[in-house]
């Protein structure tokens, strides 16, 4: 209704037998995994709130974070593990372990756990339960591009596009080295606009935090990725001040514009979606800094205990000494 294409991650083919055929429909077959469920028409009151902001703020977007952060996919399939070995002691474990894992496999699996989540829970989006961080509007366009390319193929030739749809080990590396490709360009494709920068690094680490089953199955192929290039990326841009890299609403709005009390600290979101990006790295033994890296001269500032003493130390130095001649 406003404009905003809700993302869809587009993971695999539900028909093996159509993978290669060129002229089906665009997203027949193809399992769809939404990444934001924030904008339709029975949305909250909270969320109705910000799609007027966004009419008045034509050149951002915004991205929810909820407070407390979603169970990951592991934790839900060790739970479920967990109560079935206690209902039926006697079952083959092995073939039960088995089964779980090719479920894991699946991200059917995943859209029906999350799904029905949202059933059990019926919980609204509201200021109370989430909180909100704005940027370029460019993000909008650019996450749907990159999950097309790297999970559809789209742009690429047609034996890269029946690769990553197929799913299985090569073909998800191949979205891997799409992914790299992504994040590398993003300085030859931007400079210095760092604003388009910012969205096209959240859209990338977009595509990876909400496709947990792949990030489980390539977890050793990633790590490159993940602990050097996107969290440098994400360090770099975070060296630079809030105007530099487009966070938060545009100033020259009306004063009842600036109804979203979390924009006085735009930064505090962004910083909560990726301590959550953090921890969903971690548990798959991702290491994820991307915190800058404090300058020596801050993490070492002198305590005034110490200052005191350096003072000291140097009007002793500056304290003149005796000639021999005055001596005698």
């Amino acid at each position: 209704a406003d404009g905003r294409r809700i993302p869809f991650l587009i993971v695999a083919s539900d028909d093996d037998d159509d993978d290669d055929d060129e002229d089906d429909e665009e997203g027949e077959g193809m399992v769809g995994v939404m990444l934001t469920q924030d904008n339709g028409p029975n949305s909250s009151a909270y969320v109705q709130s910000l799609l007027e902001i966004a009419k008045k703020h034509p050149t951002k977007t915004y991205q929810l974070v909820p407070k407390e952060a979603p169970p990951l996919l592991a934790d839900l399939l060790e739970a479920e593990e967990a109560e079935e070995e206690d209902e039926d002691e006697d079952e083959d474990e092995e073939d039960e372990k088995d089964e779980l894992d090719e479920r894991v496999e699946g991200w059917e699996l995943a859209e029906k756990e999350m799904m029905e989540d949202e059933e059990d829970e019926d919980e609204e989006v509201t200021a109370e339960n989430h909180t909100v961080f704005w940027l370029s509007r460019f993000y909008d366009e650019e996450v749907n591009r990159v999950l097309d390319h790297v999970y559809h193929g789209d742009g690429e030739t047609s034996k890269i596009k029946a690769l990553v749809r197929r799913g299985d080990a090569a073909g998800d590396a191949q979205s891997v080295e799409l992914l790299t490709t992504e994040l590398n360009a993003h300085k030859a494709r931007f400079d210095k606009d760092y604003e388009r920068r910012l969205a096209a690094t959240l859209a990338v680490t977009a595509a990876l935090k909400f496709n947990e089953a792949f990030v489980k199955k390539n977890a050793d192929n990633l790590e490159d990725l993940v602990t050097k290039k996107l969290a440098a990326a994400w360090r770099d841009l975070l060296k630079l001040d809030d105007d530099t890299i487009g966070l938060g609403l545009d100033k020259k709005g009306d004063d009842d514009d600036n109804e979203n009390d979390e924009d006085d600290d735009p930064r505090a979101p962004l910083q909560l979606f990726l301590e959550q990006t953090k921890d969903f790295f971690h548990a798959y033994d991702l290491k994820f800094n991307y915190a800058p890296r404090k300058r020596k001269s801050d993490s070492e500032a002198p305590t005034p205990q110490k200052q005191k003493q350096k003072t000291k130390q140097g009007t002793a130095a500056k304290k003149p000494r005796r000639s021999a001649r005055s001596q005698k």
